[in-house]
This record gives C-alpha cells, structure tokens and sequence, in this order.
C-alpha cells in the first residue's frame, strides 16, 4: 500500500505538473523558468523520498531480526519437545 502511494506521489506527481504546460515555450526559455519555488518543492520531494527510504530500510531490518528470532524459537522448541 506504502509503495502504491509514493508510486503515485513520486510517478505521476511531475507528470500532472506538466500535463498543462507548452513544451515548444519551455524549450524556448532554456531553462529560465525554473524558480525557487521549484527547487524548493524538489528539495522537499528528495528529502521525503530519503526519509521513506530510510524508514523503509530499518523495518526491513527489524522484520528480518524477528523472523530470525522466530526461527531460532522454532528450532529450540523442536529440539526440547524431542
């Protein structure tokens, strides 16, 4: 669910942005247009994007440590039963 929504967030968020816009006037400007608006809106997408990446990294972690601390629970409770 997590990764359909920063799938649309980060897929089609500039995809929309630019839907309206007149690519023959953007290439006219070369560039010019870019404001600080728009480097502040990308810096944020790039740092939200980071931190989810981060956050997805450590449960990850967390989830696979759990699994191995189930393992071993399994295993011991196999041996003492037999």
């Amino acid at each position: 669910m997590c990764v359909d929504c920063c799938w649309i967030l980060f897929g089609l968020a500039p995809a929309l942005k630019s839907w309206n816009s007149d690519p023959q006037a953007s290439l006219k400007e070369g560039g010019r247009g870019s404001t600080v608006a728009h480097h502040r809106t990308q810096s944020i997408l790039v740092i939200v994007q980071m931190a989810l990446t981060l956050v997805l990294l450590v449960g990850a972690g967390l989830l696979f440590e759990r699994f191995g601390t189930y393992r071993m629970l399994i295993l011991a409770s196999t041996y003492s039963t037999s």
